[in-house]
């Protein structure tokens, strides 16, 4: 969880950073929204069920990190929606 939140923050700032020096907000939301919704669909599809438990403990752990830094690029791309 912590590892996808942190890089998840770390690409939007990056993000935040070139699109102000760029000075267009739509490579915000194009590259965040963009990343953010293919690590949601990844997160969605880890989240089946597998045949062992520490198989599954491991898709648990990868498809919450993934979700985590989903919601902070949709949250970003979101913002960046309406600073457009």
């Amino acid at each position: 969880m912590k590892m996808g939140l942190f890089s998840g923050i770390l690409l939007v700032l990056f993000m935040i950073t070139l699109s102000q020096a760029v000075d267009d907000y739509f490579w915000l939301v194009l590259v965040s929204g963009g990343l953010g919704a293919g690590a949601l669909v990844l997160s969605g599809m880890l989240a089946k069920g597998s045949k062992s438990r520490s198989e599954e403990d491991e898709r648990t752990a990868w498809s919450s990190n993934l979700f985590f830094f989903a919601l902070t690029n949709l949250a970003a791309a979101c913002t960046g929606w309406f600073l457009i």
